[in-house]
């Protein structure tokens, strides 16, 4: 259990940019406008009928659940026969990260869109983490500051498209290359 007396002096011998509560805030300020975006989402026919992209890995995503969980598979759903048959026309890690969530969750669309602005979320501390390692304190709180504001970013973790994965993976890389060089 945490001793808030020490927490207290912690802070006061670190300075305010050292605090914890700082991660809190980023957490928050990332999920008000994703989680904004997907109220706004709801209500469209495309969150329930996702479409282009999104269909191509929703319908393959569920493919994949259902053959792996149903005995009486029936074939693919949707399109996505023409997306399981030779080579991958699109990237297959998001409808893996789909074929995940659906398995823990059920064919949930809204599940799927929480699951990326989670991962949203992840991109920003991971922002912060890279800013910190850097440049400092300060300057890691504004990269997450301005990760977790940045509209496009907050769109696209609410969306269910490949980009959310790409950007978290490529913002880990970053983080782990500098954690192996000791940055």
């Amino acid at each position: 259990m945490s001793n808030p007396a020490r927490a207290e002096t912690e802070l006061k011998t670190k300075g305010f940019w050292h605090s914890p509560w700082l991660k809190v805030v980023l957490v928050v300020l990332a999920l008000a406008p994703r989680l904004f975006i997907l109220s706004q989402l709801t209500p469209s026919p495309a969150f329930t009928h996702p479409v282009m992209d999104s269909k191509v890995y929703d319908d393959w995503a569920w493919t994949l659940v259902d053959s792996w969980t149903n005995p009486e598979y029936a074939g693919p759903h949707g399109e996505a026969a023409l997306y399981l048959e030779g080579s991958f026309y699109m990237g297959p890690l998001y409808a893996y990260f789909l074929t995940a969530v659906f398995l823990v969750f059920g064919h949930s669309m809204l599940a799927a869109h929480l699951a990326g602005i989670l991962v949203g979320v992840g991109t920003v501390l991971l922002a912060a983490a890279i800013g910190r390692r850097l440049y400092g304190p300060k300057v890691g709180f504004i990269a997450g500051l301005v990760a977790a504001l940045y509209p496009a970013l907050g769109l696209y973790d609410s969306a269910m498209l490949m980009g959310v994965l790409l950007v978290f993976l490529a913002a880990l890389a970053l983080y782990l290359v500098l954690s192996l060089i000791h940055i």
